[in-house]
């Protein structure tokens, strides 16, 4: 496509008391991509396989946003009690569009449920509920959405470490759930000092990143703007911040 990447975003979805079903999608992921030059193209939760596969021909990559937490059954286990499942249609739905764009080579991002379905949807698991050790790290954010509340270490010779032009940065963290095994060519490109997973990434180009946090309520600290930056115009972006090698180092 020629002028601005789209992206395509997947929604939220709640069903209140009474009411039908509705989506919704949080505006920080809208103004992140406005932001960082592209296109938002929302992607409503349809239910063919075909119907997915002719929204992914309208965009040029894909955001696979925040919300609770994935079924279990999908990676092979039973239900924790402190698991809040998500909509079941955006379950389908997330797991179906995620494994169609992992197919089709295209970049993706993932942000917090977005790096768990992601992963999830490659072949790995998740740990259900991360338990605080005594003077351990919290990841539940108490303190507004754009403060961070944790460091996470970003491993080097990794796309995220060239992205982010860092070894370590501050994050928001909103989650009590966790990349658990790492799903096959994917690799762990961030933890934080708990050594919770905060990051993971497959090998090779395309970008597909997955990220812990929410960088989209963190663009006070430019270096978070990076990750959109590299999913919607990865060529000026490595440019822009001196990254000449853009394929993966083994």
């Amino acid at each position: 496509m020629a002028g601005k990447r789209r992206v395509g975003i997947n929604a939220d979805m709640e069903a209140l008391k009474g009411q039908e079903p509705r989506l919704f999608l949080r505006l920080p992921y809208i103004d992140a991509v406005v932001k960082a030059g592209g296109i938002p193209v929302l992607l409503p939760h349809v239910e063919k396989i075909s119907a997915i596969e002719d929204m992914l021909d309208q965009v040029d990559c894909l955001l696979l946003t925040g919300g609770k937490d994935l079924d279990p059954l999908s990676y092979g286990a039973g239900k924790h009690p402190k698991t809040d499942l998500a909509h079941a249609r955006r379950l389908r739905f997330d797991l179906a569009l995620a494994k169609a764009a992992l197919k089709r080579k295209i970049p993706i991002l993932g942000i917090c449920m977005g790096m768990q379905t992601l992963n999830v949807a490659a072949g790995g698991t998740l740990l259900q509920h991360i338990k605080t050790r005594k003077g351990g790290i919290r990841h539940q954010q108490f303190d507004k959405a754009y403060h961070p509340v944790h460091k996470v270490n970003i491993a080097g010779e990794t796309r995220l470490a060239r992205i982010m032009g860092c070894g370590s940065l501050g994050v928001n963290s909103t989650h009590h759930q966790a990349v658990g095994e790492i799903a096959p060519g994917f690799r762990i490109s961030a933890t934080a000092p708990d050594g919770t997973i905060e990051a993971i990434e497959r090998k090779g180009t395309p970008l597909v990143l997955g990220v812990q946090w929410h960088p989209e309520r963190l663009f006070n600290d430019k270096r978070h703007v990076r990750i959109f930056e590299a999913l919607i115009n990865p060529i000026s972006n490595a440019v822009r911040h001196g990254q000449i090698r853009l394929r993966w180092k083994s």
